[in-house]
């Protein structure tokens, strides 16, 4: 039976542990700290090697044909690049996969020459609800026709982590990508994208107000707002002609009918998203499976991070020092 090695010792390692075992999946783990690595390895009953992959036999272990890299942003780049090195044939990368695109472009290239298969962990795509969404516009026959996001981040929480700087400097691909990839994935990916950027905080110095719009290559028209020194949260509209399908939060389906002003909640097999962390289920059993029809492949990410540095950085910074 094919092996899975599980890179990471973290919150998201345990997601995706729990999912693994309810598959009854064979895995490997491989962390750093030697603590976390025997907890999980005694939680999960697990082989577990502490030490990093740097230090790991990977020749003590046979049939590993799939690994999933769950460690942290800042070390997603160099330790996908062993695992492309040791020529595993499938790799899950936790979101966004790198920290720069110069990254995702070296480990296109790397996996592409080596015949490696290699997708992002954009869990969002998997939500029960969206894939009821996707299911109920299909049923009816209908086209997406425009759609609106929002992607504010929460300055004042974040701020108070510990995280690193370069991590926050980077907290709009780290994080704001997650809400952005999920409206291009039902949506679309941008035509024609225009883009305003203002503002700016301590931390994430390019900007903290975004504003655009532009056409889908579906020719579905969007827009996009987000403030993160005010009041809001993640949100996607969908609109086709006879409803509006809205994700407010994102794990729940709700629809407003035209002619209607109201908004009627869906009802929804989503005991999956609740067993386990909303997304992560099925977006392993598609990682097993190969079935890259909703997964983000890594090449589609590098398309991707052009239009987020078109969203970042802006057609037009807007230089104005009451938004800072």
């Amino acid at each position: 039976m094919s092996k899975v090695l599980l890179v990471g010792s973290g919150g998201m390692a345990v997601e995706y542990l729990k999912v693994l075992k309810s598959l009854n999946q064979e895995v490997v783990v491989i962390g750093k700290s030697i603590e976390s690595i025997k907890k999980l390895g005694e939680q999960f009953d697990y082989p577990a090697f502490s030490g990093g992959l740097e230090n790991f036999n990977f020749n003590s272990i046979d049939n590993i044909d799939y690994a999933i890299n769950a460690v942290s942003v800042e070390a997603l780049f160099s330790t996908t690049q062993v695992l492309i090195d040791q020529g595993i044939k499938n790799i899950l990368i936790e979101k966004p996969g790198a920290m720069a695109k110069s990254e995702i472009e070296i480990m296109l290239e790397r996996s592409l020459q080596k015949g490696i298969n290699v997708s992002i962990g954009y869990n969002r795509r998997f939500y029960q609800s969206v894939q009821k969404a996707k299911e109920m516009i299909q049923e009816n026959g209908e086209k997406i026709k425009s759609f609106h996001f929002e992607f504010t981040e929460w300055a004042h929480v974040i701020k108070s982590y510990n995280f690193s700087q370069d991590l926050l400097q980077n907290w709009f691909i780290a994080n704001s990508s997650h809400l952005i990839d999920l409206a291009f994935y039902l949506g679309g990916k941008p035509k024609i994208i225009h883009s305003l950027v203002g503002g700016g905080l301590d931390w994430h110095t390019s900007g903290s107000i975004y504003v655009g719009s532009g056409i889908s290559e579906i020719g579905a028209f969007f827009s996009y707002h987000s403030n993160w020194t005010a009041p809001g949260r993640w949100s996607l509209d969908v609109l086709t002609d006879s409803t509006r399908y809205i994700f407010k939060p994102l794990e729940k389906l709700q629809i407003q009918k035209n002619g209607s002003v109201q908004i009627e909640e869906v009802n929804q097999d989503n005991n999956v998203d609740i067993d386990f962390k909303p997304g992560i289920r099925d977006q392993v059993i598609a990682f097993l499976g190969q079935d890259n029809s909703v997964l983000c492949r890594l090449v589609e990410q590098a398309r991707l991070w052009e239009i987020y540095d078109k969203i970042k950085y802006g057609s037009i910074k807007i230089e104005n020092s009451e938004n800072k």
